[in-house]
């Protein structure tokens, strides 16, 4: 995965709001933010339950709520270490364990209800309350770590005032609408966040973007293609891929004769072909000046390079009808094939760079396969 994807995966799209996705992720970097206030919480609660039930119980209940908790966001922190990339299973332990916390905390809210001791009641509906603020304070960005935060302990206040008696026909009308403007708030203040986050995911990928793409023709950029060639090699295993570098022959003299604007019009132009040229699995970049470069995706044995490169060279050096000038250009054009002439992306690189070179020097308008002996020689 290149730098510019993982930016994209985390961002997040409206999808993967709904889906066990890295959503998941921003959800668990936003609670790490949290932690030691929720673990107060956490002691303040296990005092409160051991002076009201036990040592017993307050040792069970913190050790459930807080291990399990604690053993998610270690889990996390640990990869984030490593430097690993979180999958679904990681996500899924998360979630697991975030399940845990939310049933032990509505346990406490039953217990606190069915003990029926003065305050012990309000205690319940306080902390369901303020469960469902906690939860779409940080939690907004994935709807799963959301409805586990925040549904759970509002379905079992809500079963409580409707099934269990103690309170007047007032009171619990007055419970019932205090918890349903609870929700509402909620849920509204949810939505409001994920549209903020949306918002702020369309300007990060603005930007990305633009840190990624060439201005001018809207390919990748240079260091768009150091990543790109990165994840080819990395993703290849054994498969064999081919980089072409392509220097356009002739764009100091269409500047220097017509202007900046024939020379743009003929890099566009040379952009359009390469992308109609290259497959669906290629990817096309733009260097810098007169420089492109060409990813060939798994050559396989049947695909045959010589007719690959003159197709190209053929392709690019059709005359452009500008501003009724014919804008007449050529192509040099330099081939490695990994891993025969690099295995790592530099060898690759320098190899079809020196490919390049000889080509140029050899008189332009021509395309040279990489070849050890004859750069040596």
């Amino acid at each position: 995965m290149t730098e510019g994807d993982i930016i994209r995966a985390k961002a997040g799209g409206a999808g993967d709001y709904w889906l066990l996705g890295p959503s998941i992720d921003l959800a668990v970097s936003d609670s790490l933010r949290t932690s030691y206030q929720r673990l107060g919480v956490y002691a303040f609660t296990a005092v409160l339950i051991g002076f009201g039930f036990g040592l017993l119980e307050a040792t069970l209940w913190l050790a459930t709520s807080a291990g399990a908790e604690g053993l998610a966001l270690m889990l996390f922190l640990q990869r984030k270490a490593e430097g690993v990339e979180h999958d679904r299973v990681d996500r899924a332990m998360f979630l697991v364990c975030l399940t845990l916390v939310t049933i032990n905390w509505s346990l406490l809210i039953i217990g606190l209800w069915i003990d029926g001791r003065l305050g012990f009641r309000f205690a319940a509906i306080i902390i369901a309350c303020a469960m469902l603020l906690h939860a779409q304070a940080f939690s907004y960005r994935s709807l799963v770590v959301l409805a586990l935060t925040g549904l759970l302990p509002a379905a079992t206040l809500a079963l409580l005032f409707a099934s269990l008696p103690g309170l007047s026909a007032v009171e619990k009308l007055g419970a019932e609408c205090g918890l349903l403007v609870l929700l509402v708030y909620a849920g509204i203040s949810a939505f409001a966040n994920r549209q903020a986050a949306e918002a702020l995911d369309a300007s990060r990928r603005e930007l990305e973007d633009i840190a990624y793409s060439d201005a001018l023709t809207g390919l990748a950029n240079r260091r768009r293609f150091i990543l790109d060639l990165r994840q080819k090699r990395e993703a290849a295993g054994g498969r064999r891929f081919a980089l072409l570098l392509i220097d356009l022959d002739r764009l100091k003299e269409t500047n220097d004769q017509l202007g900046h604007d024939a020379g743009d019009a003929l890099l566009l132009e040379t952009a359009a072909r390469l992308r109609k040229f290259a497959g669906a699995n290629d990817l096309v970049s733009r260097l810098g000046g007169d420089e492109f470069a060409l990813l060939l995706s798994d050559l396989g044995r049947s695909r045959s390079l010589k007719k690959l490169c003159d197709n190209l060279q053929k392709t690019l050096s059709q005359p452009l009808e500008w501003n009724g000038t014919s804008l007449m250009t050529s192509a040099s054009i330099g081939l490695a094939v990994h891993p025969t002439h690099g295995a790592s992306e530099q060898a690759l690189y320098k190899a079809a760079d020196l490919a390049l070179y000889a080509a140029k020097r050899e008189g332009k308008d021509r395309w040279r396969l990489f070849d050890a002996a004859e750069i040596a020689a």
